[in-house]
């Protein structure tokens, strides 16, 4: 949401995983984008990466720099990619505690283990 991040004043991650077609994230500091990756898969893995930099997450104390990671970031086949798992391994790596796939039925039907996670918010933009 444009909201978010205009008025974002430090770091702000946007990690999106869908478990059935692809994972991202984007790196904000303050309201600029400081890196962003993505990796689609359906038939065929798709990664842009144009502006993806690690060294704003080393930088900022978020990955170590001996952090394998980057070795995984462009899996070359399904086999290396779900063998891997770079998508699960970067939220562990960034300390994420919510990142597995998550349906609003899930939510709908499990209320109670989500209700301080998620937030209705509203952008009037």
């Amino acid at each position: 949401m444009d909201s978010i991040v205009r008025n974002n004043t430090g770091i702000l991650l946007h990690y999106v995983y869908a478990e059935d077609h692809g994972w991202s994230m984007t790196l904000f500091d303050g309201d600029k984008e400081v890196s962003q990756y993505i990796c689609n898969w359906d038939d065929e893995i798709r990664i842009e990466d144009s502006k993806f930099d690690l060294q704003p997450f080393f930088n900022r104390g978020l990955i170590s720099e001996s952090s394998p990671i980057s070795e995984q970031l462009h899996p070359h086949t399904f086999d290396e990619l779900f063998d891997n798992k770079p998508y699960y391994r970067m939220a562990q790596e960034l300390g994420l505690i919510y990142y597995y796939w998550t349906s609003y039925h899930t939510v709908e039907y499990r209320e109670n283990e989500y209700k301080y996670l998620i937030h209705n918010t509203r952008d009037d933009d």
